[in-house]
Formats: structure tokens, C-alpha cells, sequence
């Protein structure tokens, strides 16, 4: 449902719900809607959204960093390259 009239803060989310749907009166919906939010309870199908749960994607598998070996140093390429191309040059 549409956020209206709950304040002007701009933070504030723009839609809320979900709602159960309690009766389908032509292009309209009658939601069960808190009392305390002092809303008329029917709402145009315009004004209305379906729901969609929030999904929390999985964090990405990481590959673990191979061991260094110290008489191998290691050499990370972008950072040299990075250290090759310092300072301002134009092409």
C-alpha cells in the first residue's frame, strides 16, 4: 500500500504491508489494516503493489589465498602495474 499522510519524512518507507486482501469491490480492495494507522481500509488496485519478500542474497564463496612462500615473494600484478602508471602522463 501506498504511504500517505504519515508524516513528511523523507526517509520514511513508501510502501508498508503486507495486508490481508479482505473483499475485491470492482477495481478496489478492502485491506485489514490497523485501526491505528488511520487509513480507510479500501484501496484503487492502482495504489496497490504486490507483495514481494525481501531476499538476502548469499555472500559469495570466497577462494582461500594460497600460502606465501618466502623466498618466492609475492607479486600482486595490478598493484605493479598501478605503481608503473603513477603521476599524471597524457596519451
Amino acid at each position: 500500500t501506498a504511504v500517505t499522510n504519515l508524516g513528511a519524512n523523507k526517509l520514511a518507507p513508501r510502501f508498508i504491508g503486507p495486508f490481508k486482501v479482505l473483499k475485491v469491490i470492482g477495481d478496489a480492495y478492502t485491506l485489514d489494516i490497523p485501526t491505528a494507522m488511520h487509513l480507510h481500509p479500501t484501496f484503487y488496485v492502482g495504489r496497490l503493489k504486490p507483495y514481494v519478500p525481501a531476499t538476502i542474497p548469499a555472500p559469495e564463496a570466497q577462494s582461500p589465498r594460497p600460502a606465501r612462500n618466502p623466498s618466492h615473494p609475492a607479486v600482486d600484478v595490478d598493484a605493479e602495474s598501478a605503481l608503473l602508471t603513477r603521476g599524471r602522463r597524457r596519451a
